[in-house]
């Protein structure tokens, strides 16, 4: 289990830090897809940091903080996935499916390797600066591993990092409001009431 873990945040942090290996063997083997899985839960259990600070301010008992970090994780790991199926409609409806659809799904899933410095949005004045800082660097690493790993042309990668992240706003402005109230409803049973 800790091994798994540190394996993961290991590839995390390769992938942040724009490792070419690691975005070639995106989701190569079921062990990669599963450390990759566990570092989207870890980057957003990272997030949730700030989430238990704020609950902590309004005194929320202790006991909830980790089914809040639980439940954080896991609302993060969705968003992600659903970016990275965001990027598998927009190369395949725009771009003629220039990376194989399984591939691109695990590098974009990979690229969310920053948030694992997640944490780093509570930090007064300067957290939503950070976090658009996070976003644009998980958009850079897409950009990067389908350029410099797969050899696609610079400017067909750009759009391919663009039109993902795109598709994925538009599709959950229109059709998000649902899950976007599932997770608030997950997220306040999780989080419950002042002590």
């Amino acid at each position: 289990m800790l091994e798994t873990l540190f394996s993961s945040l290991g590839l995390g942090w390769k992938a942040a830090f724009f490792g070419v290996e690691v975005f070639q063997a995106a989701g190569a083997t079921e062990e990669l897809r599963r450390q990759t899985l566990v570092m989207l839960v870890v980057a957003g259990i990272s997030r949730a940091i700030g989430t238990v600070a704020i609950l902590a301010l309004n005194q929320v008992h202790g006991k909830r903080y980790p089914l809040v970090f639980f439940v954080e994780g896991l609302v993060f790991a969705f968003a992600a996935l659903a970016h990275a199926l965001a990027a598998v409609a927009a190369d395949w409806l725009f771009f003629e499916n220039r990376v194989p659809d399984a591939q691109l799904f695990w590098i974009v899933a990979l690229a969310h390797g920053p948030y694992l410095l997640g944490f780093l949005v509570l930090m007064p004045y300067f957290g939503e600066g950070i976090d658009r800082l996070l976003r644009l660097w998980s958009t850079l690493l897409i950009f990067f591993a389908l350029h410099w790993a797969f050899g696609m042309p610079a400017h067909v990668a750009v759009l391919v990092a663009v039109a993902g992240w795109l598709t994925y706003a538009v599709i959950s402005a229109v059709i998000g409001r649902p899950f976007r109230g599932l997770a608030a409803a997950a997220r306040r049973l999780a989080a419950g009431g002042p002590a």
